[in-house]
């Protein structure tokens, strides 16, 4: 399954191929991209990547990029897949997550959404090796921005995304 991404150029000159294939290729290390003319006159660029961690990557790398806007591409029509097959996350993992956000049920929609949110922040957290203080640090962050953001409402995958872009950024 492909994971992408949405590039918008935030300047007034056009993205060259040779940019895109050099420079930022190197900081966004996306497999391959393809370029979209736009209504406005300018390029929007779509960018895949073959694993859903590679994209937590690009989002940290494209903060630093001021020429760019990057943001997570969401389909009108969503077409359901076979996800590929994740080894399953230590059980400790899981339990350190579901009692962290056992207090924020409230803010699901339905448990299945706080399942599903729980089970994909616990195998990003095995998929990229972070250990259990950094682990611990995140949640905290989470723990801020929703405290900042108390209207949030979990109602959808998307909102799920939402979520794990915080707390993976």
């Amino acid at each position: 399954m492909e994971c992408r991404l949405v590039l918008n150029n935030l300047t007034d000159r056009d993205l060259t191929n040779d940019y895109m294939r050099g420079l930022l290729h190197q900081q966004l290390k996306y497999q391959k991209y393809r370029r979209v003319p736009a209504r406005n006159g300018k390029s929007i660029f779509y960018l895949f990547f073959q694993k859903e961690e590679d994209t937590y990557a690009a989002l940290r790398a494209a903060k630093s990029i001021k020429e760019i806007s990057l943001m997570r591409y969401n389909p009108l029509n969503p077409m359901i897949s076979e996800l590929p097959f994740r080894p399953f996350p230590p059980q400790h993992i899981i339990d350190i997550c579901r009692y962290a956000f056992r207090k924020y049920l409230d803010k699901f929609n339905n448990v299945g959404l706080f399942k599903t949110f729980i089970r994909r922040l616990a195998e990003q957290i095995m998929a990229q090796y972070i250990k259990k203080d950094e682990i611990h640090e995140r949640i905290e962050k989470l723990f801020t921005w929703w405290w900042m953001n108390e209207k949030f409402i979990v109602k959808d995958n998307y909102s799920i995304h939402k979520l794990l872009d915080v707390f993976f950024s």
